[in-house]
């Protein structure tokens, strides 16, 4: 390496040696912090070691005005270092955990109404029933997904005669989508017993989803008139 008239050749080693001593540490950030792919996570692996050694067994030197770096290494060092400092270089720069996150599935809320869950108790208020339902939910949903608060309007029920204290007993379900599970909790709270199913007019209470997704809401069938949009199971089908 030649150096420019009025530089001491000496001083431009002292950069290249710098980065030279860091090479170990890089290679191991790398190893910690990037998605390798199989095809050379073996190389990789030694990346760490190679530079290692190769940093032990370098020297450099003056000859005239041109600073000259020696490598002492075996014969197959040199390619597979090279090779692997080259794929680690075009390597995607982004973090695997941020990869991981990346490619994690974020569910929209029809996608969760769809996935089914298990939960049972026997005896609960409409409120902890609630409460019970999106805890269980919520622990088997992937990574980065929660379930939208799912709000109980008190005020809609009081309306109908209906407390948030309405007792629901004997519920057990078993791999059945959340909607069914939502729709069968409030069947199970409905004060009209007579009613024959969530699409019966005897059906007051309700779930819908709010508008903006931001939250499922346990309401009356008349509140939600010209404000939400029932879901199929509250609605009748007619016939063909």
């Amino acid at each position: 390496m030649a150096a420019a008239p009025g530089v001491d050749p000496t001083a431009l080693a002292t950069p290249l040696r710098a980065q030279l001593d860091n090479a170990p540490r890089w290679a191991e950030d790398f190893l910690v912090t990037r998605d390798i792919d199989p095809s050379w996570r073996l190389l990789a692996a030694r990346l760490p070691s190679m530079w290692a050694f190769a940093q032990e067994n370098v020297r450099t030197g003056r000859v005239d005005r041109k600073l000259v770096w020696n490598a002492y290494l075996p014969p197959l060092a040199l390619p597979q270092l090279t090779l692997a400092t080259l794929l680690a270089t075009n390597t995607t720069t982004e973090p695997v955990s941020e990869a991981m996150a990346s490619n994690q599935t974020k569910l929209s809320i029809e996608e969760m109404l769809d996935r089914k869950m298990s939960v049972s108790f026997d005896q609960e208020s409409l409120q902890f029933a609630v409460d019970t339902i999106a805890e269980e939910f919520n622990r088997d949903l992937p990574a980065n997904n929660q379930l939208p608060p799912i709000e109980i309007i008190g005020g809609d029920l009081q309306k109908m005669g209906i407390t948030q204290n309405q007792q629901i007993r004997d519920f057990a379900k078993n791999d059945i989508p959340l909607r069914t599970v939502l729709t069968d909790l409030v069947l199970g709270a409905n004060p009209d017993r007579t009613a024959t199913g969530p699409a019966d007019p005897k059906q007051a209470l309700v779930w819908v989803v709010k508008p903006d997704k931001s939250a499922i809401l346990i309401t009356t069938r008349l509140a939600s008139d010209g404000q939400y949009e029932l879901p199929s199971e509250f609605v009748s089908q007619a016939s063909p």
